[in-house]
């Protein structure tokens, strides 16, 4: 009897902690929303920073990670992403850099990936071409771990033309004829 009566006890403590819970969400949910639109308005002028501040950064590291196997010209681009990407974002980046290839007869596109597993990637989003390891996780180091995925349009002194965010930019806002 003692058994049944305490079995009752937990289920209407845990029932009342549930209710409470259900309260607590709901009422905490418009708080948010009103400062996930001020967070947004903010992140996209961090966003602007965050590419200026990479188009006047020499990669350097992208010679550490490639090493001599090409040359890294104004035609050249750049994707960079790790395997803590969201997948639709690392989705969208794969694409673009395949729209590059078909539409451009004379880009260089080349992927770096950090932490994650290169073959899989490689099956799940249907790319066929080599896929740089960066397993110190230098090129996002230099960008300060800043936004990734990240297509990096370079010039001939390793520094970005222009920068595109899959997972924050619009498909819209990419141009990438211009630079080459």
């Amino acid at each position: 009897m003692m058994y049944k009566d305490s079995k009752a006890r937990q289920l209407k403590y845990l029932s009342v902690i549930v209710m409470l819970a259900l309260v607590i969400s709901s009422t905490g949910c418009r708080n948010s929303d009103n400062r996930r639109s001020e967070t947004t308005i903010s992140r996209y002028d961090d966003v602007e920073k965050v590419r200026e501040m990479i188009k006047s950064t020499k990669m350097t590291s992208l010679k550490q990670v490639v090493g001599d196997t090409i040359e890294i010209t104004g035609k050249t681009v750049f994707l960079i992403y790790t395997g803590y990407d969201c997948g639709i974002c690392i989705e969208k980046g794969f694409d673009i850099v395949k729209r590059i290839l078909d539409e451009l007869e004379n880009a260089k596109v080349h992927i770096i990936a950090s932490n994650t597993n290169i073959l899989n990637d490689q099956h799940r989003y249907d790319y066929k071409q080599y896929i740089f390891r960066d397993s110190k996780d230098r090129v996002r180091k230099q960008l300060k771990f800043y936004y990734s995925p990240a297509i990096l349009f370079m010039k001939d002194n390793l520094e970005p033309a222009e920068v595109f965010f899959p997972g924050l930019d619009k498909k819209e806002q990419l141009n990438f004829e211009p630079l080459f």
